[in-house]
């Protein structure tokens, strides 16, 4: 038998039975609904294939089916809910050969306003003017851990020879690092959803009943609808663009799409999200803690402590800015409110005794529920506090401050580090010169030492040479009975006190010991 897996839509009013049952032939890692047109589902396999379902039918087959069990027995809804029940299936995949390599990690759908260009000329340039009249979404990315990033469009078919459907991505890019040490493997992908200020408006407002013209503006900047932030499995957040300059495509090979990488986690990252109210503001979840990085700095800006257990993802709040959820591989969830304290969570709660792995907010701040998945494969459906989901008043303006102070510290601290560096390497420097010298002096006064030592060894050995001459020729001239010319009386007076003072020496070291009577 084949194996399959399946994706389940659940109804509020039957907690019981799944409304729809979605099939695919592989493992699904990833999907997502398209954000306007909630019929539209596109999934993630293992296989690193995309799948498209179209849910509209199946809708309308479940609709039907609830008014006719309206109509029958309590006790039979159930059985005739399990009769009726039927699987989805896509209808379309994409090709094995044109899809990831491996498991596909995130999937994202390309907001309506934000369409590539799918003809080969100006492929993955994102058009002025988006060609979907209706405002709903055609386009999606995904990334895989083969190190691609892939792009396609659900209007972009093909056909083979047999009549078959073949769908294969309208642009891909591959995530060489910008070292030039290899490929970086992706796991989480997010998009910019905005500039970072609205653009300007005409410099001068023409006076009715003047004739002069209005002075445009500056062009708008539009590179920020093609860049991206990317969390990786080795723990390092990546921040590139899938359009290169016309310079950069000159170099061909050598061009990356990759403009930074910095290390974040010591594992693999496992979300990353912007935040809803300030664009530059992205969170990272990986290993123990989680992370909230700025655009204006490399370093985390705020960083959680460390958690007894791995995180295993992270949401921001939808209504309030200074709120976010992470879970935990031992079932609990952590809610942090950085209007409160960021040292520890403001509230803890047990979902159960599984790993948690999906976090998904729904609602506003009247309702706010939070879909919580565990590593069973149990949905839970959580209500948030009205505390957590109700902004406090000049919230975003202090949380805003608040970033605003963590960016000048982590400024700060960065640049007293790179001067306390430079300090450190003068001193080392400095330190090495009067190394050098203090051996340099070392070694002299070792030499003066053994030269004057060497001197002095010459010195007496010329000494005991020359006495032990003098008193071979005075032994001789004893023997021979020649006796010296006479001595004066000073030299009398020397030889006597040398006598006195050889005979001293000699009874001190115990070579004369004189003998008592």
């Amino acid at each position: 038998s084949i194996l399959t897996s399946h994706i389940l839509i659940w109804n509020f009013k039957d907690p019981i039975h799944p409304q729809l049952v979605i099939e695919a032939a592989y493992d699904i890692d990833t999907f997502r609904f398209n954000p306007n047109n909630s019929d539209l589902l596109a999934a993630g396999c293992a296989s690193g294939q995309i799948l498209l379902y179209d849910l509209g039918p199946a809708k309308d087959r479940a609709a039907k089916r609830e008014k006719a069990f309206s109509n029958t027995a309590a006790g039979d809804t159930g059985a005739a809910k399990e009769e009726a029940q039927k699987t989805i299936k896509h209808v379309m995949s994409s090709t094995i050969e044109n899809s990831h390599k491996r498991q596909v990690t995130d999937l994202k759908w390309l907001n309506a306003e934000r369409e590539l260009e799918s003809k080969p000329k100006n492929a993955g340039h994102v058009l002025s003017v988006p060609t979907a009249s209706d405002g709903v979404s055609q386009q999606l990315v995904t990334v895989g851990g083969d190190g691609l990033i892939l792009f396609w469009d659900v209007r972009v078919k093909k056909e083979d020879k047999n009549g078959s459907t073949l769908w294969t991505p309208i642009w891909r890019i591959l995530l060489a690092s910008p070292d030039g040490t290899g490929d970086v493997c992706g796991l989480q992908v997010c998009l910019r959803s905005r500039p970072n200020a609205p653009p300007t408006a005409l410099a001068d407002t023409p006076v009715e009943g003047e004739g002069h013209d209005p002075t445009p503006a500056a062009p708008v900047d539009d590179s920020w609808k093609s860049q991206f932030v990317l969390g990786t499995q080795e723990g390092q957040v990546v921040k590139g663009t899938w359009v290169l300059e016309e310079g950069e495509k000159a170099s061909g090979e050598k061009a990356s799409y990759l403009e930074s990488c910095y290390p974040a986690h010591f594992g693999p990252i496992t979300a990353v999200q912007r935040s809803p109210f300030f664009e530059d503001c992205i969170l990272t979840v990986g290993d123990w803690t989680f992370s909230l990085f700025m655009a204006q700095a490399e370093q985390p800006v705020v960083k959680s402590a460390f958690a007894a257990t791995y995180l295993t993802s992270g949401r921001f709040s939808p209504t309030r800015a200074g709120v976010m959820v992470t879970s935990r591989a031992d079932g609990w969830l952590d809610i942090w409110d950085l209007m409160d304290r960021s040292h520890h969570p403001s509230l803890q709660h047990n979902v159960g005794p599984e790993a948690l792995t999906a976090l998904e907010f729904w609602g506003d701040a009247t309702l706010q529920l939070l879909a919580v998945g565990d590593k069973q494969g149990t949905l839970h459906i959580l209500e948030i506090p009205r505390t957590l989901r109700k902004p406090v008043p000049n919230e975003q303006e202090l949380v805003q401050a608040l970033l605003d102070r963590q960016i000048a510290s982590v400024t700060y601290l960065t640049t007293r580090m790179s001067f306390r560096q430079k300090e450190l390497s003068l001193k080392e420097a400095e330190d090495e010169v009067r190394r050098g010298e203090a051996e340099a002096a070392a070694a002299k006064a070792a030499n003066d030492e053994a030269t004057a030592r060497q001197a002095a060894e010459d010195q007496a050995q010329a000494l005991v040479e020359g006495d032990g001459a003098a008193e071979t020729a005075a032994e001789e001239a004893a023997g021979d009975g020649q006796q010296g010319p006479p001595l004066d009386k000073e030299q009398e007076a020397a030889e006597a006190k040398y006598r006195a003072l050889e005979k001293e020496f000699r009874t001190k070291v115990g070579l004369d010991i004189p003998v008592e009577d």
